[in-house]
């Protein structure tokens, strides 16, 4: 006998040529094939990780689409839009300025539980997407100073702006009067405030001289508080 064949026979003998044998065909077909298993699993689950994150980033950045207000001057202009100033020294792109700040103060401080869907649309379109998300988070019911949770469904918050003072050319505080409504009781409560609001808003010049077709107004922040009596 060959020292190869007695070699294998001392191994079969032994046991070691099965257990070499076990350990060849789990190395050449089973460890390889468990790798690719385990590798394909890791790699599905990266994928469904992302295409989570991919879903959860859409749905939370898509809710407002846009962030400037825009309005079509030709067609405002054969409406109503007609900005004329009280004094005859302001000029008139002040004016524009001031009629945009009271309405937006004015659409954003007032309360009317019926409408609030339609207030909601109006502080997307007119304000970034920051001041919106702060809108919205103190509109919410969760917030106890929440005009929600405040004022319920049955009352009211209207409001008059009764100044416009500016800070800088993109910066303005805004005064109003806010009048609170108590339905049950008929009873109203006025109360003081000021707003300061930071925009950015269109050259009327530009508009004037049809260098530019439409015009945008935007709210880049915002901050009120109550004035002391």
């Amino acid at each position: 006998m060959s020292e190869v064949n007695k070699s294998i026979a001392d191994s079969i003998r032994t046991g070691q040529y099965f257990s070499d044998s076990r350990n060849w065909y789990f190395n050449k077909y089973v460890y390889p094939s468990v790798e690719r298993t385990f590798l394909g699993f890791v790699c599905v689950c990266f994928v469904f990780l992302v295409v989570c994150m991919f879903i959860f980033i859409s749905a939370t950045s898509s809710e407002v689409l846009e962030s400037t207000y825009t309005v079509d001057l030709k067609d405002t202009i054969k409406q109503e839009a007609k900005f004329v100033p009280l004094d005859d020294k302001i000029e008139p792109s002040i004016a524009l300025n001031n009629y945009m700040l009271s309405y937006y103060v004015a659409a954003r401080e007032s309360y009317d539980f019926s409408d609030l869907d339609v207030q909601l649309i109006k502080m997307a379109n007119l304000s970034t997407l920051t001041v919106f998300n702060q809108f919205r988070n103190y509109m919410s019911i969760n917030n106890v100073n929440s005009p929600q949770f405040v004022y319920q469904k049955d009352n009211l918050r209207s409001i008059n702006v009764t100044a416009v003072k500016y800070v800088s050319p993109s910066s303005a505080q805004v005064f109003f009067t806010a009048t609170s409504t108590w339905v049950a009781y008929n009873q109203q409560n006025e109360t003081q405030w000021v707003s300061l609001v930071n925009f950015a808003v269109s050259n009327l010049e530009d508009l004037l001289n049809k260098r530019s077709k439409q015009l945008d107004f935007v709210v880049t922040s915002y901050t009120s508080s109550k004035v002391s009596a």
